[in-house]
């Protein structure tokens, strides 16, 4: 319910040739939610390849994420958007890539 995820940071990575889960159960969720209040903090990435098993890569985007959103809301930083701290997340994905 929305309820449940109400200003609690989410992040659903899903690939769309997904053999186990259809990605169209995934997609249809998000874009109910999307304009909710309640899923202000809520981000969605697809994917055009992979399967059902999320990748290396995603997995570190996922704490980054989790990170920069408590980090927000902790310092209680009122005026980020969630528009910026997406940049913020993939610009530190964008680095650690360069780097390793």
């Amino acid at each position: 319910s929305p309820q449940a995820i109400a200003g609690r940071p989410v992040f659903y990575w899903h690939a769309k040739p997904d053999s186990i889960m259809p990605y169209s159960f995934t997609a249809e969720f998000i874009n109910s939610i999307r304009d909710l209040p309640e899923a202000e903090f809520v981000y969605f990435k697809s994917d055009q390849q992979g399967g059902h098993m999320v990748p290396l890569i995603e997995t570190r985007r996922l704490a980054l994420f989790l990170q920069n959103c408590y980090e927000v809301l902790a310092l209680d930083l009122a005026d980020f958007s969630k528009a910026e701290i997406w940049s913020v997340t993939n610009n530190q994905i964008k680095e650690f890539l360069r780097n390793n």
